[in-house]
């Protein structure tokens, strides 16, 4: 059956926002914006799944697909709340996240179930593997940014933040993999 709605689309829609909203964050310490667009596609999501009829198995994939995306946004917004107090730019994994979102946003370019997915899975492997890079140098860069710190537990919250918004992507990447292999 032939959907109205580009359900993959709106999904790369909602990682752009995302990225952007973190970009942001970083950069103005203002992603309400973003924030905004993105609720304003979740909801475009969930209304037109509601009214088409799609396979449960994949209205359940893409709930849950867009739930990850929601996670990342909240992590993002729970930090965007300390970020203010504390300058991130001197924290020096901040932009390796940038990059993350990029990596992100081509998986979704990629994604679909209706074609063969071996690019998209081949980008999520390339992607974990640099999450992973990132993981490293961030661990070997929190000792450093705790000691030289006169507000330890501010950048404490911060650094958590940061770590929670890698988790958040990881488990976005790896629900996409499990969609894809589930569906080949």
């Amino acid at each position: 059956m032939k959907k109205s709605f580009d359900y993959f689309k709106n999904l790369k829609e909602m990682s752009v926002a995302v990225g952007c909203a973190y970009r942001n964050m970083v950069a103005t310490n203002e992603f309400n914006k973003e924030l905004i667009a993105f609720s304003g596609l979740k909801w475009e999501l969930s209304d037109n799944l509601y009214k088409e009829f799609i396979a449960p198995i994949e209205r359940n994939d893409i709930y849950n697909i867009a739930g990850c995306l929601s996670e990342e946004m909240y992590c993002i917004s729970k930090l965007n709340n300390i970020v203010s107090l504390l300058d991130v730019k001197e924290f020096i994994f901040v932009e390796s996240i940038c990059s993350v979102f990029e990596m992100q946003d081509r998986i979704f370019s990629l994604f679909s179930l209706q074609r063969n997915n071996e690019k998209t899975l081949k980008a999520i492997n390339e992607t974990k593997a640099t999450l992973n890079g990132v993981n490293s140098s961030v661990v070997l860069s929190v000792k450093n940014c705790l000691k030289s710190s006169d507000q330890p537990l501010l950048r404490y919250a911060v650094i958590s933040g940061f770590f929670d918004i890698y988790k958040s992507i990881d488990i976005t990447f790896s629900e996409v993999q499990r969609v894809i292999i589930n569906n080949s």
